[in-house]
């Protein structure tokens, strides 16, 4: 259509009807520049742009803006260009490396209620890796929660070895009671490193004393059970029942005292308990009625919370070799300006009996990460283009962490920033000196033209 227009400015073309040529001549002007000819639109005086001409157009001015955004791009071309539909950016967005690097990663998928009705019924334990931003030789962090309550205890450990983890938890079961349940990955580590040290069970470590389960008594039991059954309890043997004290034990408890049981004090205490349980009997105090309730909104949460969980299970992708995806990079391996997701390709499909538990082992420009991720963890990026990655030999590339791969994405430095006011191409510049490529905050509100930036 461009040609046509162009041939109509130039009065060449007299195959048109003449309502075209009408159209033409009122919205369109002819520019002629040194020997081209351009077509301007009138109404707000910008060239047109070919169809041939877009895909460039749009890099042009995405790479100005800095790959800032879809909207920023669209004003950029507005106050440049005519021509160009508004969905041709985001179809070049779409393939664009740079900018599927910098999306905002999907919200992940509820996770898996754990019902708990009591405190310390459940407690779960994690670890944070802090190893790059480490302080004082501490690079771990142990969170304990417990999920009745959702209180939490926060410890700084050396390194994650079971004797550090066991230290704190000690003290958290000293002052609180041990719980019920408790959910750590390496919890058999710490077991097993705490009884090879001290030559005790956990049962002992914690009670200071063995474990008491009568083992002869009930040896007794079994070989009397055998030879007899016993229908009464007269039968018993007179052992057992010397052992247990069955019927030589007092009534009374320990903080009870001697009353007459013919004085009017005891007939009075007598008749205010019998009230007093037929009353407990019969109503059911406000507290009871409130916990009821809250017992029952929060068994529906989590149950709400756990189809949640069962839907998304059955909406995820399931991924091919060869397949691009992207992993979240953590903020504490990143500038505010660096890339928010590592782009992979899967190489490994690790299939399990259930198809929901399907894990799968990724490489980067880097090396092959040593983790194995489930679908849940990435973010699909089989419209971007990249072909390096698709390339990759990745019998070449060495085995690498996942922090250590987001890192050399970033070109993450652990060390302070360098503040520099001049171009920091010298050894002046501490990150120049180190090799390292200086981030958005080394020079933060200053007006630089630095040649070390990433």
């Amino acid at each position: 259509m461009c040609l046509d227009i162009l041939s109509v400015l130039k009065e060449e073309n007299n195959n048109v009807s003449a309502k075209f040529k009408f159209w033409a001549k009122q919205t369109f002007r002819l520019v002629k520049i040194g020997s081209t000819d351009f077509v301007y639109v009138k109404k707000n005086n910008l060239p047109l742009v070919t169809h041939e001409q877009i895909y460039y157009r749009v890099v042009d001015c995405r790479v100005v803006v800095g790959h800032s955004g879809r909207e920023k791009t669209w004003a950029k071309i507005k106050r440049l260009y005519a021509g160009i539909p508004h969905q041709a950016i985001c179809i070049y967005i779409n393939m664009c490396d740079a900018c599927q690097t910098r999306r905002s990663f999907p919200t992940p998928i509820s996770g898996k209620p754990i019902v708990s009705l009591g405190f310390l019924t459940r407690l779960q334990v994690d670890l944070i890796d802090m190893r790059s931003v480490s302080y004082n030789s501490y690079n771990f962090i142990m969170h304990a929660k417990d999920h009745f309550t959702k209180f939490s205890w926060l410890y700084a450990l050396p390194s994650k070895e079971a004797i550090h983890a066991a230290n704190n938890l000690r003290n958290i079961f000293y002052t609180f009671g041990p719980p019920k349940i408790l959910q750590r990955p390496v919890m058999l580590a710490i077991n097993n490193s705490i009884s090879q040290n001290t030559k005790k069970s956990p049962y002992e470590m914690v009670f200071g004393q063995t474990l008491r389960i009568d083992h002869d008594f009930w040896e007794e039991i079994q070989k009397h059970s055998k030879n007899s059954i016993i229908i009464n309890e007269e039968e018993i043997d007179e052992s057992i029942i010397n052992e247990f004290n069955l019927f030589n034990e007092p009534l009374a408890t320990k903080n009870s005292t001697c009353i007459d049981i013919s004085s009017p004090v005891s007939n009075l205490l007598s008749n205010v308990s019998d009230t007093e349980c037929a009353d407990k009997s019969c109503q059911n105090t406000p507290h009871k009625r409130i916990r009821e309730e809250a017992e029952i909104c929060y068994l529906q949460t989590a149950e709400r919370q756990l189809n949640n969980y069962n839907r998304a299970l059955k909406k995820q992708k399931i991924y091919q070799i060869n397949d691009i995806v992207g992993l979240k990079i953590a903020n504490v391996d990143r500038s505010n300006m660096a890339p928010s997701i590592l782009p992979c390709r899967v190489i490994q499909v690790l299939a399990s009996e259930e198809s929901l538990n399907t894990t799968y082992k990724v490489a980067t420009f880097y090396g092959v990460i040593s983790d194995s991720f489930s679908s849940s963890d990435f973010t699909d990026l089989s419209q971007t283009v990249s072909a390096e990655l698709r390339q990759l030999d990745i019998k070449t590339l060495s085995s690498i962490s996942f922090i250590q791969a987001s890192q050399k994405l970033t070109h993450y430095k652990s060390n302070q920033v360098c503040k520099c006011v001049v171009t920091c191409d010298t050894n002046r510049c501490p990150c120049k000196k180190q090799s390292i490529k200086c981030c958005s905050k080394c020079h933060r509100g200053k007006c630089t033209l630095c040649e070390n930036y990433i």
